[in-house]
């Protein structure tokens, strides 16, 4: 496995630390997350590269940075459903999982 340059680390600024990730004398701390909790990462090109790739090396030179950990701001106008989800009245309309997928199609034998 390859080792991140240490220049290439990006640490977590009070922004990052108010969007959820923890950090402690070790690093980052990862506890439990969210049910519906998402990591939110971004992905840029270097401004320069510093050396040209060896023969071979297929890398492309990338930054990563942890933008949000266990987000859950696609939560903030929800209200919850008074009674739970098993008190919604039954719904016609809803359709299985498998509606909305094609059956596969059959061979030559008549097997799917």
């Amino acid at each position: 496995m390859d080792k991140v340059p240490r220049d290439q680390v990006v640490l977590p600024t009070e922004a990052d630390l108010r969007n959820g990730l923890v950090m402690d004398a070790s690093g980052p701390v990862l506890p439990s997350w969210s049910n519906t909790g998402f990591l939110e990462l971004s992905l840029s090109r270097p401004a320069a590269v510093s050396r040209a790739p060896a023969a071979g090396d297929h890398r492309w030179p990338l930054l990563m940075r942890v933008e949000r950990v266990n987000s859950t701001c696609h939560l903030r106008n929800l209200s919850r459903t008074r009674g739970g989800i098993g008190s919604a009245p039954y719904d016609d309309r809803q359709r299985t999982l498998t509606h909305f997928f094609a059956p596969a199609p059959k061979d030559s034998r008549g097997r799917r």
